[in-house]
């Protein structure tokens, strides 16, 4: 049984940024919501609320791909967080970083086996 050594494809980097990205949006979310739940506008209320339930969910989602460890499942994770963002205004980030992210040697990465790569 021997080892290789799989160099770390630089769409990992690209990924690990956007996701910090995205707990920094959901940080400054949280940190906004008190304002809007302290206005007088019932509207903005409803937002400060709502941005308040989403925003801690969403930033632990978010930051747990940076430091958990390569295996398969973190794949799967990682490529629904890029789906996820192709919901909003990250779309057109998330492109190029589903386009790099579905290569055959990202998947090899996080270990997958040379069976499961070409399915």
């Amino acid at each position: 049984m021997h080892s290789q050594i799989i160099d770390k494809p630089r769409v990992v980097i690209w990924f690990k940024i956007y996701s910090a990205i995205l707990c920094l949006i959901y940080f400054f979310t949280f940190i906004l919501s008190p304002f809007f739940l302290l206005s007088n506008d019932e509207e903005l209320i409803i937002y400060g609320l709502v941005f308040l339930l989403l925003s801690i969910p969403l930033f632990l989602i978010c930051i747990l791909p940076i430091f958990l460890p390569r295996k398969p499942w973190v794949w799967i994770y990682s490529l629904v967080i890029i789906g996820l963002g192709m919901t909003g205004c990250c779309f057109p980030a998330c492109i190029p970083l589903l386009i790099f992210w579905i290569k055959p040697e990202v998947k090899k990465y996080y270990g997958y086996k040379e069976n499961y790569l070409n399915s």
